[in-house]
């Protein structure tokens, strides 16, 4: 089963994930966001505490219902005594429902600020 995956989420959501059954979480790291734009409501991602690069075979994590997505852009500014810059930050807010825990056997990176795909094999209850 291949599936778009989320990387890099703290040990505490995850584990209120798994804990509660439904958690919303909002995405703003580029390599998660590129992830999270193209997922839709009823979608299956694999969501995990490990960074990208640390990413390997047997890595733990949950897999994940999508039940609703928003998407965000907002104006910062930042003030300094020479000049003002102003940045648009794009967020993806995720309400997710806990399916199952799960490890990976394989997982096909896209590229710098693209999705990352892993091949999920074995699934078992305990996280």
């Amino acid at each position: 089963m291949k599936i778009p995956a989320l990387t890099g989420l703290s040990k505490s959501v995850i584990n209120d994930l798994v804990e509660h059954g439904i958690r919303t979480i909002e995405i703003r790291s580029a390599h998660n966001l590129a992830v999270a734009l193209n997922l839709k409501p009823g979608d299956i991602v694999f969501v995990t505490d490990k960074s990208r690069e640390d990413i390997t075979p047997g890595t733990v994590g949950v897999l994940a219902r999508v039940k609703s997505k928003d998407v965000s852009m907002r104006r910062v500014g930042y003030y300094s005594n020479v000049h003002i810059e102003e940045v648009e930050q794009v967020s993806a807010r995720l309400q997710l429902e806990y399916v199952n825990t799960c490890r990976i056997t394989r997982s096909e990176d896209m590229g710098i600020a693209r999705e990352l795909f892993v091949i999920i094999t074995r699934i078992f209850e305990a996280w």
